[in-house]
């Protein structure tokens, strides 16, 4: 049975997102226009892209040209703590309890590292699963968030996708990576590890959301009218004024 193409193919950040949008925006439902923090997301993701391969960081306001000084205060600290960690990769890990807790710091390896690599693998019953990883070597994955350190479940999620994508696409040689968020909205860069537990509790996690995301593009594809997932991301939802109208 033929799919298309938009109901075939599905990316690492799309996992467990609201049904009812992802029925509307294979629908071509109109989009409200973006807001102030998708417009932030979008020039930090260009800047690092044009910090990570060693160009001059160009900022583009011209989406919103009226919040200019607001979004340049938004940017600004990510921005400079990527460039900071970037000179000095540092993984500052904690071992020990108690009195005999101490902090070691680790300069990691960035050597080869491919930047912003596009991956996909087939999960099978005609859909394939697509991520882009910020950066990845043959034993590390490395992942740059702007806000402040949050072990989240998506974050884990991520990483762990991306490490499979990296095996399959024979990017990653070594059987177990390492793994890494970055963040970088704090006062100063900090990395994180994803240890062995995470790992594989993160794995059978993004299988699940897989296999749910199938079952929503089926159903979509089949004309069935999706629930809306209510939570607080309805209100970034580009959707939101078809959704709360009930159309």
């Amino acid at each position: 049975m033929s799919i298309h193409w938009m109901l075939s193919t599905f990316r690492v950040s799309e996992l467990d997102k609201c049904p009812r949008q992802i029925e509307l925006k294979f629908k071509g439902a109109k989009e409200l226009s973006p807001h102030f923090i998708q417009i932030s997301g979008k020039i930090v993701h260009a800047t690092t892209k044009d910090i990570l391969e060693g160009r001059e960081p160009k900022l583009d306001f011209s989406e919103f040209p009226e919040a200019k000084i607001e979004l340049e205060l938004e940017v600004a600290k990510p921005m400079d703590n990527l460039q900071a960690w970037l000179k000095n990769p540092i993984l500052i890990k904690t071992l020990g309890r108690g009195a005999k807790k101490q902090e070691v710091k680790e300069i990691l390896d960035l050597g080869g590292a491919l930047i912003e690599k596009e991956m996909f693998i087939d999960v099978g019953d005609g859909f394939i699963f697509q991520g882009r990883a910020d950066l990845i070597t043959s034993d590390k994955v490395i992942d740059f968030k702007t806000g402040l350190k949050r072990n989240t479940k998506e974050h884990r999620r991520q990483l762990v996708a991306y490490s499979i994508m990296g095996k399959q696409n024979g990017i990653i040689t070594n059987s177990n990576p390492r793994l890494f968020n970055v963040f970088l909205g704090g006062e100063a860069p900090m990395a994180f590890e994803l240890d062995a537990e995470e790992k594989i509790d993160a794995e059978a996690d993004m299988w699940e959301a897989v296999e749910k995301h199938k079952g929503i593009l089926t159903l979509v594809g089949k004309g069935v009218r999706m629930p809306c997932k209510i939570s607080f991301d309805c209100v970034y939802c580009p959707y939101i004024g078809i959704i709360c109208r009930g159309v």
